[in-house]
């Protein structure tokens, strides 16, 4: 259903508020509901008699995908909706050039779908080869946790590594990096895990090469890419 408020700006009164009117009451002829509602029930393709109290003739609007019939008796109109919906209707009078506050009417025609739901985010392919490894691996669930946790952080450090002058080559990156994981991580922690890095840091530096500012980069964003994928395992 369209914003009531793009309606209400539309139809916006004019003039001082004591040369305007009161707005309309309007009530809803469909069996079995009678009376004076804000909202009423409808089905698809069947009529809603709607009919306005005031003193004097009344307009009818609606900015929905329905169809709205004025009566040439200028009181009511007949509302017929195709598909399942919220639709708003308006209606006001005037007083001399003064219009009134619009009334207004929610016809709920049939069973409308709910509102979509934020769709789930797609799961990284890397986030689920290392959270399934992490699940697979050995130790407590608090230890993998811990030593997740250990690994991010050396990744995190494995990217000022590849910037480092005085590493210049993929073996050197190689042994700082593996270095590094050998002083915060026990040797068990997180095999599956690591066994995982090691194929991915393989595929990217398949030779000893000796390190460019391009090859640099693309370790860089690689441990970046690793470090940040582990943050999601962890979840």
């Amino acid at each position: 259903m369209r914003t009531a408020l793009i309606a209400l700006c539309l139809l916006a009164p004019v003039g001082l508020a004591a040369d305007r009117p009161d707005p309309p009451t309007i009530t809803v002829g469909v069996p079995g509901k009678p009376g004076k509602p804000t909202e009423v029930q409808g089905q698809p393709g069947r009529a809603v008699r709607l009919e306005a109290a005031a003193a004097g003739s009344v307009e009818w609007y609606t900015l929905e995908d329905a169809d709205l019939i004025p009566a040439a008796d200028g009181k009511t109109a007949t509302f017929v909706a195709a598909k399942p919906g919220r639709y708003l209707v308006l209606c006001v009078t005037a007083k001399g050039d003064h219009p009134s506050p619009p009334a207004a009417v929610v016809i709920t025609v049939g069973t409308p779908e709910p509102e979509p739901g934020p769709q789930p985010r797609p799961v990284d392919p890397l986030v689920k080869r290392f959270r399934d490894a992490m699940l697979a691996d050995a130790g407590t669930e608090a230890q993998k946790k811990n030593w997740l946790a250990d690994l991010v952080e050396l990744y995190r450090q494995a990217v000022a590594f590849a910037a480092e002058p005085s590493v210049v080559s993929a073996a050197d990156l190689a042994a700082k990096v593996i270095a590094a994981g050998k002083a915060i991580l026990p040797a068990a922690a997180c095999k599956g895990v690591r066994t995982e890095i090691a194929a991915m840091l393989s595929e990217a530096f398949p030779e000893d090469v000796a390190l460019t500012d391009a090859s640099r980069k693309q370790a860089a964003e690689l441990f970046a890419r690793i470090s940040l994928a582990l943050v999601e395992a962890a979840k």
